[in-house]
């Protein structure tokens, strides 16, 4: 990320900023209020760049997921790990990851989807169908004044 977008963008430092993943169990929740904080503090999120699952995650926000939900350790759906690439795969991979909220994704100010591959076209065609559904959380987006898609011709 650091050299095809963040370096040619000229971005760095405080604009920037990313949950870890490997901090002990105990120091999540605070690493959670933490980072929502500094969101706060910076003036909130400019550009949210998000890609979506074949279930219609976004940013782990599994199906089922309440919308005003904020940064938070969540547990991956099969579908999720499931999908090629994924570190681990299916049986080895992580099942819990810590996930930026739904409420937090929709308090940007712009929101970019992308979606490439025959296997998101069931999500897209969720999100076409303009009907906001909980077990879809891409269609949370649906509200929002300024979201962008971009995928390819299979999806």
């Amino acid at each position: 990320m650091d050299e095809h977008l963040f370096m040619p963008l000229g971005l760095g430092g405080d604009c920037i900023g990313f949950l870890d993943g490997s901090v002990p169990v105990e120091e999540v929740n605070a690493q959670c209020t933490a980072f929502e904080q500094a969101m706060e503090d910076a003036g909130g999120i400019d550009l949210a760049i998000l890609g979506v699952g074949v279930n219609g995650h976004l940013a782990f926000n599994e199906p089922g997921t309440l919308w005003g939900c904020r940064t938070r350790l969540v547990s991956l759906e099969k579908a999720t790990r499931a999908r090629p690439g994924f570190p681990g795969g299916l049986e080895e991979g992580p099942r819990k990851a810590l996930s930026v909220g739904i409420g937090t994704i929709l308090g940007a100010r712009e929101i970019v989807v992308l979606a490439f591959g025959k296997a998101k076209n069931e999500a897209l065609d969720v999100l076409r169908s303009g009907k906001a559904d909980l077990a879809w959380p891409v269609t949370s987006l649906l509200g929002h004044d300024a979201v962008t898609v971009y995928c390819d011709a299979s999806a």
